[in-house]
Order: C-alpha cells, then structure tokens, then sequence
C-alpha cells in the first residue's frame, strides 16, 4: 500500500469518488490508499488467480455463494475500513449495495514481494466478517 491522502475523507466521499477514480483504492479509518501494485501483475499471480477462479466457481454457485476476483471491495465488520482482496467468496443474503460486500467466508490474497507484509500483517489486525 502507498501512503496515504493527507487528509481525511468520509465513507460517502470515498464511495462517491472510487467510481471516478483511475486506480482502485482501498479505505482505513479516513484515509485512502492507493493500489498502484494492481496494474502491472505478474503472470504468476495472474495464473495463480485463474486457477483459483475456476476451481472455485462451481463450489461457490452449489453453496449459493457469490464469488469475485480482485475488483469487489470488502467492508469489514465494524469498521470504516475497505478492501480489495484478490479473491472473495461470500455467502449469505445479497444486500442491495452494488459498491461492496460484508459477509465474506473466504478471503484469499496472492501474496507477492511488494505487497506481503501488507497482505499478512497490515489486512490481518482488522475483524473480517459482516458489517
């Protein structure tokens, strides 16, 4: 993750504003980061992703799952806080937000050298699980 913007930004504002915006951007307690590591993924991710998408796919659809690769942010429980994993499965009702989901039951990051600690260690200290 890059730094943050230097000033605070509401939930409303970083909604409205991602739509707009040409990176994705993940959200913590007012403050937006940028994901700049998005745009140039290397072919073992990518295939690493792939593979993960089809052997997920039909599992998720049988258990009435709803599943997205990389582009569906995660608001987690409790929290002001929005990520992007690289894969989430998640279950329960479909609310009607379109911008996000809340109810993950399996979060999975591709772990690369830039964005490891991060994945591992920034992502793990917050609640995971319905808002």
């Amino acid at each position: 993750m890059s730094g943050p913007a230097f000033s605070r930004m509401s939930v409303a504002e970083y909604l409205q504003t991602e739509e707009s915006s040409p990176v994705k951007r993940e959200y913590v307690d007012g403050f937006v980061y940028p994901l700049h590591a998005q745009a140039g993924a290397s072919k073992a991710h990518a295939r690493i992703s792939a593979n993960l998408t089809a052997a997920l796919h039909a599992a998720s659809l049988r258990m009435g799952c709803r599943l997205y690769q990389s582009d569906m942010k995660l608001r987690l429980k409790d929290s002001t806080v929005f990520f992007y994993p690289d894969m989430l499965v998640a279950g329960g009702p479909d609310l009607t937000n379109e911008e996000f989901e809340t109810a993950p039951c399996l979060l999975i990051e591709v772990l690369s050298p830039s964005t490891a600690a991060n994945d591992r260690l920034g992502k793990y200290q917050y609640p995971h699980g319905a808002a």
